[in-house]
């Protein structure tokens, strides 16, 4: 999954600090001094009468020397910082430390310091024997990383410390000793009074600034590469969801097999309200609870960013642009593994279907008076499909001046107004028991051919990522009880309970099923016999293909102007990749003595592709801008993720418990599409950590890349021909672009990595082209 990282928290020492509370009572103690003196001196001044200096400079009448400020020790900062560019050395635990640049990195057991005078000789080395990662209880010396040779840098720095913020001078008034200011003393005002009064309003402007200080050293991160969005005083989804009692489930009224109230019962019903029902059952218990909020595809993005409702299932495919950058919320969303791949196909006026659809559009004279209403604008999901197989004189796209801004509402009226007799979308969409709904008379027809197919997930929004996994969790486990042949009247028995979101949640599986049953029961009520299941919903046994690339959408047409997340900015800032890898894999990463890859790395793989890949797309097609960080195992890679010391590891298995809860952190991590599945039912895959969805979703997309090339039949030759990507700025459109170039589409992947060591593609890592079954349950559910 979506497809969100833990920090440590700097800690305030307010021991040395010049802005801490020590100081400020010496600068309180100091000012209550040079008041005493004051007044002694105003009243020698007085007793004089000439206000003359006795001997020595700053020496007021009556001979008071005034107490110079209290010395300050050296202040020293400790930079924890990034590594250096490729090709220098990091110190690993027990080496010995050696002389570095400025810039220079630390090891995961020690620190680099420097004077502010940033002198290069005043740097040394400061070893700590244990330090602990407070975000995530790990030890940062139980994750020592394994030197790599001098021709490759390990990076085994812990965390990156921003330049120290500006902050706000202290203010502090003081009244000066001259003979030429006279400090009268006011009768019945005692002098102790006037000190109380002068020491509260030096607190009073503290108070501020302390508070300044304890808050910064909290929120902090260690790490750029840290959350991306702000620790939130609000609750999480989950508690709003308990607190209020009900889930809020977006739905489209009178929706044919999907919402719509039953005659008899008077109850909402239909296969995305039991979708609903499943989520709700897994949060709330038997007991549960929902609250339907009115909504359809033009403002359901809108409106869960709102937080009108808690999730949207209707229609709603998987894209690269709506999971990283949303072109009407500018905001990303988070996606479940698909619930359904639905078909597309036309459907319209029988003469058209039968005599020039069915016919291949072959028959001109047939074809002449077609016309296909089109779901969105030129250049949308739907326009692309279509105008692959037809000629573009045949395309009627929506009126800007009539259209109703839902697409299923405007495919209709079109059918029904007669400015088109055929219409294209899923066949949720032009079945006919909804087209009749609708309230078209006229003959029907579902053509035979089916064009593509559509990922439909769940979606979320985004920056809550515990309810996103367990929103996916629910998906999954209604897929794999269908697999397992638990049912709805046995789901308590024989579904399992899960520790992942807590003792509270541990019969979320259970709950689930029980509400509505599993993923084929819950077809078989609301949907057989309205529209072909396809043999694309149902469970992958490991014979056929299970490659599959998600469709882009949109990703050449948006124009996007915006700042990058926390985790880009910071490796594009920094200038690599950290790119973590277990070694001694045949066909994955392998040490390569006689560069047979042609290029710098001394490493050889598919892991190591995929790193090159990904430094490719960020780095305008530099695939050496990589820092390969030797793994002694994937346990170890996802205690580094956690630490912020690599960015991605590769060659993780994406199973349901590293993903909802990891054991050695505790953490949930984000996958990228498995891209090898061996034979055990294990499977090979990119992981990153959560809390920077930006990141993970290009990481995720990359791969897609791969399978999406060998699909469309493109190369590292042909390159040019993967669309361009303007998500991320005009700076990075060519990401895919570049990531082909350097090493090829999947097959191309394959054939120089693979080939040799595993053997030939076979079974589910080959494409799923002939849409076999793509449902895919990852192992650690049963």
């Amino acid at each position: 999954m979506d497809n969100h990282k833990k920090t440590t928290p700097k800690q305030a020492d307010l021991s040395t600090d010049t802005d801490g509370p020590t100081f400020l009572m010496k600068i309180v103690d100091q000012r209550a001094r040079m008041f005493r003196y004051d007044l002694s001196s105003a009243a020698g001044a007085e007793a004089n009468h000439d206000g003359e200096t006795q001997e020595g400079t700053g020496q007021a009448a009556g001979g008071h020397q005034a107490p110079p400020p209290p010395a300050l020790s050296s202040h020293q900062r400790t930079i924890r910082g990034e590594p250096t560019a490729p090709g220098a050395f990091s110190v690993a635990p027990g080496q010995q430390a050696v002389r570095r640049p400025l810039w220079s990195t630390t090891s995961s057991s020690g620190s680099v310091t420097t004077d502010h005078d940033d002198d290069e000789e005043s740097l040394y080395f400061s070893t700590a024997s244990h330090r602990t990662n407070e975000s995530t209880g790990i030890s940062n010396d139980t994750a020592a990383v394994t030197p790599l040779p001098a021709t490759l840098v390990t990076d085994t720095s812990t965390t990156h410390h921003p330049k120290p913020k500006t902050k706000p001078p202290i203010v502090r008034s003081s009244i000066p000793p001259s003979p030429e200011v006279k400090v009268e003393v006011l009768p019945n005002r005692r002098p102790d009074k006037i000190l109380l009064f002068l020491l509260c309003v030096i607190l009073v402007a503290a108070v501020p600034i302390i508070l300044w200080k304890l808050i910064d050293s909290l929120t902090d991160t260690t790490n750029h590469t840290s959350s991306s969005f702000s620790v939130s005083n609000k609750m999480s989804r989950l508690e709003r969801i308990k607190e209020r009692g009900a889930l809020r489930c977006a739905y489209r009224p009178n929706t044919w097999g999907h919402f719509f109230t039953d005659p008899n019962t008077g109850e909402m019903t239909g296969f995305d309200t039991a979708l609903c029902e499943a989520v709700a059952a897994a949060i709330l218990g038997p007991d549960y609870r929902i609250e339907y909020v009115e909504s359809n595809t033009a403002s359901r993005f809108h409106q869960l960013t709102n937080d009108e409702f808690d999730i949207y299932t209707f229609v709603t495919a998987h894209t690269m642009s709506r999971e990283i950058y949303e072109v009407d919320t500018q905001l990303g969303f988070e996606f479940t593994v698909p619930y359904m791949y639905n078909q597309v196909q036309l459907g319209g006026d029988t003469f058209f279907i039968e005599n020039c659809v069915d016919q291949g559009f072959r028959h001109l004279g047939d074809c002449a008076g077609l016309k296909v209403c089109v779901p969105g604008k030129e250049g949308s999901f739907g326009y692309s499909l279509v105008s692959e197989v037809l000629p573009g004189r045949a395309l009627v796209l929506p009126n800007d001046n009539t259209t109703s801004g839902d697409v299923v509402t405007d495919l209709y009226h079109g059918l029904l107004k007669g400015t088109c007799n055929v219409i294209i979308f899923d066949s949720f969409v032009v079945a006919e028991p909804p087209v009749r709904q609708a309230g078209y008379l006229g003959s029907y027809k579902v053509a035979e051919a089916v064009l593509a197919y559509i990922p439909y997930s769940i979606v979320t929004a985004r920056g809550d990522p515990v309810f996103s996994d367990l929103v996916n969790a629910v998906v999954l486990a209604l897929q794999t009880a269908e697999a397992s042949n638990i049912t709805q009247q046995r789901a308590h028995e024989l579904m399992p309970q899960v520790s992942w979101f807590g003792d509270e949640h541990k019969d979320i599986l259970r709950n689930a099923i029980a509400a509505g049953g599993n993923f084929g029961e819950i077809y078989s009520r609301h949907l057989k016999g309205y529209i072909s299941r396809g043999s694309m919903n149902d469970i992958n046994d490991g014979s056929s293909g299970l490659l599959y690339p998600l469709p882009f959408k949109l990703v050449e047409n948006q124009q996007v102007s915006r700042s990058l997340g926390p985790a880009l900015t910071a490796i594009l800032n920094r200038g690599y990749l950290r790119c973590g890898v277990q070694l001694d894999r045949p066909g994955f990463a392998m040490q390569d003595s006689y560069k047979s890859n042609n290029t710098n790395s001394p490493f050889t793989g598919m892991d190591i592709d995929y790193c090159k890949a990904i430094s490719a797309s960020l780095f305008e097609g530099a695939a050496e801008s990589i820092n390969f960080m030797a793994l002694d195992s994937f346990s170890q890679g996802f205690k580094l993720l956690a630490q912020g010391q690599v960015d991605v590891i590769t060659g993780a298995a994406w199973t349901l418990e590293n993903d909802f809860q990891e054991p050695t952190t505790g953490l949930g991590f984000s996958f990228s599409q498995p891209y090898f599945y061996q034979d055990d039912g294990e499977n090979v895959a990119l992981a990153t950590m959560q809390d920077d969805p930006e990141w993970a979703a290009l990481v995720y997309w990359i791969v897609e890349a791969t399978f999406y090339a060998e699909q469309k039949s493109i190369f590292s030759s042909n390159s040019s021909l993967m669309p361009e990507v303007n998500l991320f700025g005009s700076d990075m459109k060519r990401i895919l672009r570049d990531a082909i170039l350097m090493v090829g589409s999947y097959s191309e992947m394959y054939e120089r990595n693979l080939e040799s060591t595993v053997g030939s593609r076979s079974k589910q890592n080959m494409l799923n082209k002939e849409g076999g079954p793509q449902f895919y349950v990852p192992r650690g559910l049963l």
